[in-house]
């Protein structure tokens, strides 16, 4: 699979470019209240959820979280359009 391929699969999905940051190599959604984005490099990809912590202690922050990641080169399209090759 190559990089175009995936993002172009990302995308078609919903999910956009962030308007904010210097994060041109990610793309967001929000799905059900949760915040998601595939993180791409040059050989990989991960997809992460945002998560906030609280603590009483100090203030709030927040974190992204990985899901699943996994290289391009073993990324490959299912008979269904799903990604395969993503591993936790």
């Amino acid at each position: 699979m190559t990089r175009l391929d995936l993002i172009n699969h990302i995308e078609a999905q919903g999910f956009v470019k962030p308007t904010r940051g210097n994060s041109v190599d990610c793309r967001i959604k929000d799905v059900d209240g949760k915040t998601y984005r595939y993180k791409l490099t040059k050989i990989g990809v991960r997809l992460e959820v945002k998560v906030i912590i609280t603590s009483p202690y100090s203030p709030k922050k927040t974190e992204w979280v990985r899901i699943k990641s996994g290289y391009l080169s073993q990324l490959y399209f299912n008979s269904e359009g799903n990604i395969v090759g993503l591993k936790r």
